[in-house]
């Protein structure tokens, strides 16, 4: 057995957790639950670093695969989609989802160059990214009993936390408009150094 592909197997399937991760903690962190006391530790803290070992789980996973010569899938075949005449699919599949990595990677270090809201829209592939990884790893991996659980597992957390995302719900309250003379509440979201503040609420003097 070699020891590239023990290393392109083991970082491979770390790698799906890492992200799988990544998106459990990236829809915690947003939206409603950016009002609960460890939201800032999520959004600011561990979100991050999570992701920052996954791409290097990642980075590991590309090299000891181009570099083992079982499989020939060279640094072209990584980022062109479908090019590779090894497993086309799972590894074009695998290329889709390395670019939109590349996308959010690239974003994400000139953030304070480019708007939040264009920063906010581009994170939406990150949505594409996770479901891509977990079809590229049930197809292209050949530890299968152990691909598909891990990618089970993986999906049924990020369902889950995107289920008690969608219903946790704050009760309704009311508005302006049902209530004379209140101010109505501006949410500015905020960024520093690069950073995502959740949104502060202001009241406009009168």
């Amino acid at each position: 057995m070699s020891i590239l592909w023990i290393l392109a197997r083991s970082t491979g399937l770390a790698a799906t957790v890492l992200l799988s991760a990544v998106m459990v903690l990236g829809i915690l962190s947003s939206g409603d639950f950016r009002s609960r006391p460890w939201s800032r530790y999520l959004t600011n803290g561990l979100h991050r670093r999570v992701a920052y070992l996954a791409c290097a789980m990642l980075g590991i996973h590309i090299a000891a695969i181009v570099a083992d010569s079982f499989v020939s899938v060279d640094l072209l075949n990584v980022v062109v989609p479908f090019s590779s005449g090894y497993e086309r699919f799972a590894v074009g599949l695998a290329a889709i989802s390395i670019d939109l990595m590349l996308v959010l990677v690239i974003t994400s270090l000139g953030r304070r160059f480019i708007s939040f809201n264009i920063w906010q829209t581009v994170h939406v592939v990150a949505y594409a990214v996770w479901p891509l990884a977990i079809l590229h790893g049930i197809l292209a991996g050949t530890d299968d009993l152990l691909a598909w659980s891990l990618s089970l597992i993986s999906t049924l957390a990020v369902a889950t936390v995107a289920l008690i995302r969608i219903f946790n719900r704050p009760a309704s309250r009311k508005t302006p408009h049902q209530v004379r003379g209140q101010a109505r509440p501006i949410a500015t979201p905020a960024v520093i150094e690069g950073l995502a503040v959740p949104s502060s609420t202001l009241t406009p003097t009168v």
